[in-house]
């Protein structure tokens, strides 16, 4: 491009244009390089997947703390069931036959467990 647009600068002699191109070539190599010596590094959307995140252990102990603590302010018959439930994975009526206990008993202790818990974790973060 840069020989197109300064053909009155070509030397018409054959074996002295090429030297003119290789020179206009290696100018324009050189300039190249030193421009990505001055700009920040370019980072592609796809390298971001393989950057490190931030190391967020110290929130997760406080969070488990936390948690540990709502969940041993829980009653007994609360804790066991969302032990059951959300700790061992099983289902409503799994609990309910593991712990022999009626379907609706279960889900009252599991929505007020719950609350409770909430209500626990929200009064450790004051």
């Amino acid at each position: 491009m840069r020989a197109w647009r300064h053909l009155d600068s070509v030397p018409r002699d054959d074996e002295e244009a090429r030297r003119w191109l290789y020179t206009v070539a290696r100018r324009i190599t050189v300039d190249a390089v030193r421009r990505r010596k001055n700009r920040p590094v370019e980072v592609f959307l796809s390298d971001l997947e393989k950057t490190p995140h931030y190391d967020d252990t110290a929130d997760e102990v406080i969070a488990s703390t936390a948690l540990n603590h709502a969940f041993t302010m829980l009653t007994d018959p609360h804790r066991e069931v969302l032990r059951e439930l959300h700790l061992r994975g099983r289902s409503m009526e799994e609990t309910a036959r593991r712990l022999d206990v009626p379907m609706g008993t279960i889900r009252s202790r599991a929505y007020y467990a719950i609350r409770a818990l909430r209500a626990g974790l929200n009064s450790h973060d004051h």
